[in-house]
């Protein structure tokens, strides 16, 4: 019978100094890593509109921006806890980054 942890996909352990390490399976790590892309994405899009706007426009939609900026930096903060290296993203998404 396969080990338990065969079937674990995402894990959370705390090390001896009280530093975190997440382990993903490989669904996980493709799942945070699209979503990174698209996050990053729907960023670049209300950067660059939000360039132009209206100062009205501006105060309405400057907080989905830094949602936005807070979500990439939890995805970012996820993968780096994770072990998941610059190279080893690029893999997964198959993007020359």
């Amino acid at each position: 019978m396969p080990e338990k942890q065969e079937y674990r996909d995402f894990e959370v352990k705390v090390n001896p100094d009280y530093t975190l390490k997440v382990e993903l399976g490989i669904w996980a790590q493709e799942h945070l890593a699209h979503k990174l892309v698209e996050v990053n994405k729907q960023l670049d899009m209300i950067s660059k509109w939000l360039e132009t706007a209206s100062p009205e426009q501006k105060k309405k939609y400057e907080p989905s921006k830094i949602n936005m900026m807070m979500s990439r930096s939890f995805l970012t903060y996820l993968l780096d806890l994770a072990g998941i290296t610059d190279k080893e993203l690029e893999t997964l998404l198959n993007l020359p980054f």
